[in-house]
């Protein structure tokens, strides 16, 4: 067993709540920097396997075939034992591949620290060929050490526990011929069991023995040669000899009710696919290529030549917005960016450009679309992160992969603001405010509205002349001030804090923008800063997201369109309108009351509502239904497709048919 690390994180509670303008206030910790060396990961049922370079991509998705077969053995997509990995995940479990034990003690050095929450695995004793070649794949032992030491022990502390006293603990002292605490100078004749190693304590030495006895049970230890390599520790390589040599430790590995596996995992996973990321943070200069390519359904294709050579050779994937001047506003992607997150940002595009029945400067948007595509607006989706690494340099507004989030993915779900804040509304206003509203002053293009940035200016300044925004930061704002940028970042900070994407942040329990706005969220808007609250009063800006968010084909469970502050990210979702479930994960959606229209997906999707049926409506549409709360303020008017149950208070109902 060797030596284990830990990555912290923060972990949150389901329930929904109606507060919109509350905050989360989330325990004040402060995340360790990633452990540098480390480049690139994939996750298992949430829990994370980290790699640096030495690792092979082969070896990395073995390692995760292996922990998924261990925790999915019937390979139906979803754990045999939800509790067992909820616990790991909990405990912040995760696997760490390094390519040898020289590395291993080379990468905890500089700050890196260890801790009892991991494992590590080595590159160079893992094998997919596994006993074919005459060989053991260590990874079928590393991954299941930490998956009884961080899942089984916490869930089942009495059967599992790795204290004295629990049924295995029990087991192995018989096995050894003895309880010791400390390893003996030599074991009792007829131990079967009889590890030596003398940095391996008590609790260590439980570990080992359970995975001896479960890959014995399952046939990793059977193969020609093996028992005379590990006659010396562990006697009892077969299922049969387990059986009837240990019989207690047979009965507990095999109670169907701990739903342990019953097949040896072989790495070649089906239940699912697992794509390798990149760390952020890590330093890592090697690409984490992602795998999607021009998908025409997705209004997704490749770069257009018409562009330019310079957009051609440095991105892969192109989609864009075509104004009603006959011209289009262009979106390019690097090889890193899913089809999922350009999907999402030309979502956000379309919202600013969405119309605004009623408004002062909304009414009619195309003036401002136009002006964006006269002004040949090109938004650059780049790989990795806003460090300086990335090479290119082409004419247009930046917005970097690991700043855009996608509804129901992890970094959505999480809220890091350390490694994936999401700053796809600021990138593309800043995009929108350049090339189509138009900046007053030097370094400016033609806009559309004079009138709605005059406005805008004036904010800027008394936010600025009375402490509201640009705090603590004078040297930014002399930067700005010789760019004209101030009435732009200005704008941004209001627009983020509207649509909540600071609600979450733990930094401040009342600014927003890095600290930089003295509005965290809506409501304070109003109260802090009444000029830029006035921006926002049916302006130019709608009150809610008016894009079809497709949520991620990963997530599984509740989505929450209320807010809850248990839940991060309802601190933003809290604003959604309509929503399209993708993949074929079980969703349940808790509408917010904006008229919400829900499209389902190939799980089982149920609907959930605040009131009693008898408060409702429901009328039947072809591969659906229309749901009208009949108390006013409440749950508005829902068109529901392709979904199969509603959810009241009182009752359920399927409408699944």
């Amino acid at each position: 067993m060797q030596r284990v690390f830990i990555v912290l994180l923060i972990l949150f509670i389901s329930g929904c709540g109606s507060d919109s303008s509350s905050s989360v206030k989330k325990p004040e910790t402060t995340p360790p920097p990633p452990l540098k060396g480390l480049v690139k990961q994939i996750s298992v049922f949430g829990i994370p396997i980290k790699a640096t370079s030495s690792v092979s991509d082969e070896k990395l998705r073995h390692a995760a075939g292996v922990m998924a077969q261990y925790l999915d053995n019937d390979e139906d997509g979803t754990p045999d034992n939800p509790d067992v990995v909820s616990k790991m995940v909990e405990e912040e479990a995760v696997l760490l591949m390094v390519g040898t034990e020289e590395e291993m003690n080379s990468l905890f050095t500089g700050g890196n620290e260890a801790s009892e929450n991991g494992q590590d695995l080595y590159a160079s004793e893992t094998h997919p060929e596994g006993s074919a070649s005459g060989t053991f794949d260590a990874s079928l032992e590393e991954v299941l050490h930490l998956i009884t030491h961080v899942g089984y022990a916490n869930v089942y502390p009495d059967i599992f526990g790795e204290a004295s006293g629990s049924a295995v603990a029990n087991a192995m002292d018989k096995a050894r011929g003895g309880s010791f605490d400390t390893i003996p100078t030599a074991y009792p004749e007829g131990a079967w069991y009889a590890y030596d190693d003398e940095t391996c304590e008590y609790g260590c030495q439980v570990t080992e023995y359970t995975y001896w006895a479960l890959t014995s049970i399952l046939g990793a230890q059977a193969f020609n040669g093996r028992l005379e390599e590990i006659n010396q520790e562990w006697k009892l390589n077969t299922r049969e000899k387990v059986e009837t040599g240990d019989p207690d430790i047979f009965d507990i590995l095999t109670n169907i009710s701990y739903f342990l596996p019953e097949s040896l995992p072989d790495g070649d996973y089906s239940g699912g696919t697992h794509t390798i990321i990149s760390i952020s943070g890590s330093g890592n200069t090697d690409p984490v290529v992602s795998t999607d390519k021009p998908d025409p359904s997705l209004d997704i294709v490749s770069v257009p030549a018409s562009l330019g050579k310079s957009y051609t050779d440095n991105f892969n994937r192109y989609t864009g917005i075509k104004v009603p001047n006959g011209k289009s506003i262009h979106i390019v992607a690097q090889n890193r960016i899913t089809n999922e997150q350009m999907v999402r940002v030309r979502n956000v595009l379309q919202h600013y450009l969405q119309n605004l029945p009623g408004s002062t400067y909304g009414v009619d948007k195309s003036s401002v679309a136009n002006a964006m595509a006269d002004n040949n607006a090109v938004l650059l989706l780049l790989n990795g992160r806003d460090d300086g690494s990335n090479p290119v340099e082409v004419d247009g507004q930046p917005l970097y992969e690991e700043e855009i989030q996608v509804e129901g993915h992890s970094w959505y779900i999480n809220q890091d603001y350390e490694n994936h804040r999401d700053a796809t509304f600021e990138e593309i206003l800043h995009l929108v405010h350049d090339y189509g509203l138009g900046v007053d002053g030097p370094n400016s293009l033609p806009g559309a509205l004079p009138g709605y940035q005059s406005e805008i200016r004036a904010a800027q300044q008394n936010a600025l002349a009375n402490n509201l925004w640009g705090i603590g930061a004078a040297d930014w704002i002399t930067e700005l001030t010789s760019e004209n940028s101030l009435s732009q970042e200005y704008l941004a900070s209001v627009i983020d804090s509207f649509y909540g994407l600071w609600g979450a942040w733990e930094e401040s329990e009342t600014h927003g923008m890095m600290g930089l706005y003295v509005a965290k969220v809506r409501g304070e808007i109003t109260t802090e800063d009444s000029n830029g609250a006035a921006l926002m009063d049916n302006q130019f800006f709608h009150p809610y997201l008016t894009y079809n968010a497709r949520i991620d084909s990963g997530f599984e469970g509740t989505f929450s369109l209320c807010f809850d502050e248990t839940f991060s990210y309802t601190n933003h979702s809290q604003y959604l309108k309509d929503i399209t479930l993708t993949g074929d994960k079980d969703v349940n959606v808790k509408i917010n009351g904006y008229d919400n229209e829900v499209s389902g997906n190939a799980g089982i999707n149920t609907i959930i509502f605040s009131g009693d049926s008898s408060d409702y409506a429901i009328s039947e549409i072809a591969n659906g239904a229309i749901v009208t709360d009949l108390i006013d303020g409440r749950d508005g008017t829902n068109r529901l497709n392709n979904v199969d149950n509603i959810e009241f208070t009182d009752i359920t109902i399927d409408v699944s048919d």
